[in-house]
């Protein structure tokens, strides 16, 4: 069975106009509040580490699963304690992100503000789109056993040939 789903597909895009330390707990009650309904526990790395934060989120009853900052001998012990298997689900965000660096690269083009979220905009489309194409002829070839799934180029070379001819 293939591992390709539509999992990994970008649902949402937030952009910040300053510096990600700067903004990152200005601005993360306000997103968290917008979308309350969509999610049951908010992950987060130690950038976000922050008690009025954690207790607004469980004020809300939601659950944080957000590492501390090892500040204290009870950090490192909260850290330890803290679901590894569900912390890891942010490791597919990063990894996303990391993919979309590598492939379209690191920065925008564009100058103005406004062009450079249209920007994002349209990579994250382009990005997913890919993904439900390479989803979709991993599902049409899902029969055939792994060893013989062509490479997306001689899928390619594959029909052009049958046009050609």
């Amino acid at each position: 069975m293939n591992s390709l789903s539509l999992r990994e597909s970008i649902w949402d895009l937030i952009a910040l106009a300053s510096p990600p330390h700067v903004q990152m707990l200005r601005t993360s009650p306000r997103l968290t509040k917008r979308d309350l309904e969509r999610f049951h526990t908010l992950i987060a790395d130690k950038g976000y580490d922050d008690r009025a934060h954690r207790q607004r989120l469980r004020s809300w009853k939601k659950h944080p699963l957000i590492k501390h900052r090892e500040l204290e001998p009870y950090d490192r012990g909260a850290n330890a304690r803290m679901d590894q298997k569900l912390y890891h689900r942010r490791s597919l965000v990063e990894t996303v992100i990391s993919v979309l660096k590598r492939k379209y690269g690191s920065g925008v083009r564009s100058r103005v503000w406004w062009r450079q979220f249209r920007e994002l905009v349209a990579l994250c489309l382009v990005y997913n789109l890919e993904r439900a194409v390479k989803v979709s002829v991993a599902f049409c070839l899902a029969p055939l056993p792994a060893a013989n799934i062509p490479s997306a180029k001689d899928f390619y070379r594959a029909v052009v040939a049958e046009h050609l001819t």
